[in-house]
């Protein structure tokens, strides 16, 4: 569902448009019959081989020969081969320049390889021909988001619902430009949308949780995660629950769920790192808390954040030396980081430097005066 780095769910990518039957058709020969997959499940290379077999015959019409071929390049999209089933839309569009179907594919395969300039140019002749296609405003859409110009693919998403207002991709991905932009007011009622026409899109619940995490409704937000992890119990939920769980000041129950992100993805380094500061806040498991760090820091080195964690675990252990050496290193990475400027100062007093003691924690407080409140509910205090 997601990239470990990632704060919302990747939208849904549609997969090729169905195979076309040839014109005029009513009883399909068996050729044709696979070529065009009526049921849109056929196997990829019986697909390829009897399209192949009916271009090669060289008995269709120009039209019935560019469905041949359209249908062709959707069984070698789906295979993944996009220089091969770009051809076939080539010789396709040259057949019948007016056939909407093979600029469509042919813009998705250019998506689907990141040449979003071209798959655009390829969705506007598409928009052109047949200027009702809600799926060609989608996809310009999506072109548009991964071109990173969010003004244009909210427009097409708009257009796309206003074709098909049951159009429930359309409204989850206009619903996650909405929350990347921080316009929740506009994305909770996408996100609505999207899942009542949908119920079991587990993306959509999934990012309407993270946008009620994001807005601090965590109750709202476990019940979607709870929901997601029902229907694809991914280790993003699982962590994103936790996250909830730990904003709950639930301790206990966001580490089982980071554990549970971590068994499913074992060395990621948020999850690590996430399960290690659950614990140190906790106050449990805390030579568990150091493994987790640990593992965290070898993956992706010095990270401010786990760094502060680490921290925080040895301030639990009264280990007061290590806890100073983590925070300054924490803050060699990120001087702003305020957690660990107060950490630093707790630790630097319990080693008797008390006048740079006293300074980190002044500066950490002037900078955010939630800070000690924050630390005496971990149990630490100068």
């Amino acid at each position: 569902m997601l990239s470990a780095g990632a704060k919302w769910a990747a939208l849904v990518v549609v997969s090729l448009v169905a195979c076309a039957e040839p014109a005029g058709a009513q009883t399909l020969s068996p050729q044709w019959a696979h070529c065009a997959d009526r049921n849109g499940d056929g196997p990829l290379d019986l697909i390829i081989a009897e399209c192949t077999a009916i271009i090669d015959a060289g008995n269709e019409t120009q039209q019935n020969l560019a469905v041949a071929l359209n249908n062709r390049g959707v069984g070698f999209g789906r295979q993944g081969n996009y220089a091969r089933a770009i051809a076939d839309y080539d010789e396709a569009i040259r057949l019948t320049p007016r056939y909407a179907p093979a600029f469509y594919n042919r813009g998705l395969a250019y998506s689907d390889q990141g040449d979003y300039a071209r798959a655009i140019a390829d969705y506007n002749r598409t928009i052109e021909l047949e200027p009702q296609s809600a799926d060609a405003f989608f996809e310009r859409g999506n072109a548009y988001r991964r071109s990173e110009d969010l003004t244009r693919a909210l427009a097409d998403y708009g257009r796309a619902i206003r074709i098909n207002p049951r159009y429930a991709r359309a409204f989850h991905s206009r619903a996650v430009l909405y929350s990347v932009q921080g316009n929740f007011a506009r994305a909770m009622p996408d996100y609505n949308e999207a899942i009542r026409l949908d119920p079991e899109n587990a993306s959509a619940l999934y990012n309407r949780g993270r946008a009620y995490l994001d807005q601090g409704d965590f109750a709202r937000a476990i019940a979607d995660f709870d929901r997601t992890i029902q229907l694809e119990p991914e280790a993003d939920a699982f962590n994103n629950r936790g996250l909830a769980y730990f904003l709950q000041s639930n301790y206990a129950q966001a580490a089982a769920d980071f554990g549970e992100a971590i068994r499913l993805v074992p060395n990621q380094p948020n999850y690590l790192s996430n399960r290690c500061r659950a614990f140190a806040v906790w106050g449990q498991s805390l030579d568990q808390a150091i493994t987790d760090c640990d593992a965290s820091l070898r993956v992706r080195g010095n990270h401010a954040f786990t760094l502060a964690n680490r921290g925080l675990v040895h301030l639990r252990q009264e280990a007061w030396q290590a806890a100073a050496t983590d925070y300054d290193a924490a803050l060699q990475v990120d001087a702003e980081h305020i957690d660990a400027r107060y950490g630093r100062g707790i630790a630097r007093l319990r080693l008797g430097d008390t006048s740079a003691g006293q300074a980190d924690i002044a500066a950490a407080v002037a900078r955010d005066d939630d800070v000690a409140t924050r630390f005496s509910g971990y149990g630490v205090t100068p």
